[in-house]
């Protein structure tokens, strides 16, 4: 007979009941750019030298700030986070998402990495949305098992959600 499987006593999320669990990479925006590295760092020394010429040393500076910053971004691989879906709440690692703080959630689909992520606004409008990245073949399952919990509504897409369907 199978045991229902919890959490572990050392966890914040003790004698929870796993509903569903997966791993999954944080928001891959960066590897997106990390493609024109090379590109940018032309452009970048060619507007250095252009600087000097003209003797903008301001621009110089925060070109090369730009450069060092985007160089540095662009080396960082996206950490993989484990997400539980479990009776109480969502918890991603060690953080625990009661589902009475969540007012809504809508699915987002990413054709790119072939992954939806669910979006869930909480109650308080100061606090961000989580977003949560989910394997495509379980998706539909996890939509029901949230959805019991916290209702779905229609995806809200912002300027943000534009400009990066546009650069995609």
């Amino acid at each position: 007979m199978a045991r229902e499987k919890t959490v572990d006593e050392n966890s914040p999320l003790y004698g929870e009941k796993i509903l569903f669990e997966w791993k999954a990479a944080e928001q891959a925006a960066i590897i997106h750019v990390a493609k024109y590295r090379k590109f940018l760092a032309v452009a970048i020394i060619v507007m250095s030298v252009w600087a000097l010429l003209n003797s903008n040393f301001l621009f110089f500076i925060i070109l090369a700030l730009w450069g060092v910053i985007m160089i540095v971004t662009t080396d960082v691989r996206p950490r993989i986070h484990e997400f539980k879906l479990t009776e109480t709440g969502i918890a991603v690692d060690d953080a625990l998402y009661p589902y009475i703080d969540i007012q809504r959630f809508w699915v987002k689909q990413r054709t790119r990495n072939k992954k939806k992520v669910f979006v869930m606004r909480f109650a308080n409008p100061v606090r961000a949305a989580l977003s949560v990245p989910v394997p495509l073949e379980r998706a539909e399952e996890i939509r029901r098992a949230i959805n019991e919990y916290v209702p779905q509504s229609p995806e809200e897409t912002g300027l943000i959600d534009f400009l990066e369907k546009l650069f995609s």
